[in-house]
């Protein structure tokens, strides 16, 4: 079936060019030339989260905030509350990780915060222990608490 296709996608696109006719030939039943198990690249990288989220253990996207856009794959949390999320990079933690998040809270409300949505969402499983860490500093004169949940199902 998928042959078929393939090959009337190649006769369709050809039947609209002022070149000359392209004839390809599929012989399913003659193996093609060895591919290295090795063989990877950036083109892996990108075909379903073949390796961000799904090869090595990371489950948050855009950790560090390097994104061209600096809050992609995070959201705003505001549960009857006010404030503001940002990326910034004055007097960060670790030159390496210049970036950071910044919760601007004008009115906590019921809470505040941000949520990063992970790689198609961040897989949990009942009974499995995670490890989270974080390292956080509060503004001058900032007396609430510092909460990590999981989204309510």
């Amino acid at each position: 079936m998928k042959r078929l296709s393939l090959l009337a996608l190649v006769f369709a696109a050809s039947a609209f060019s002022a070149e000359p006719v392209v004839r390809l030939t599929i012989d399913a039943a003659r193996p093609g030339p060895a591919v290295s198990p090795m063989m990877h690249g950036v083109f892996f990288e990108d075909i379903n989260y073949g390796a961000d989220g799904g090869l090595y253990a990371e489950q948050i996207q855009n950790r560090s905030f390097e994104h061209e856009e600096n809050l992609y794959a995070w959201g705003q949390v505001s549960r009857g509350s006010d404030g503001t999320v940002t990326v910034a990079s004055s007097d960060p933690l670790n030159p390496a990780n210049p970036h950071y998040l910044r919760l601007n809270i004008r009115a906590p409300g019921k809470g505040f915060g941000a949520a990063n949505y992970g790689f198609g969402g961040i897989l949990v499983k009942q009974g499995e222990n995670y490890l989270f860490s974080v390292h956080a500093r509060a503004g001058e004169g900032y007396k609430g608490t510092l909460l990590a949940r999981k989204r309510p199902s």
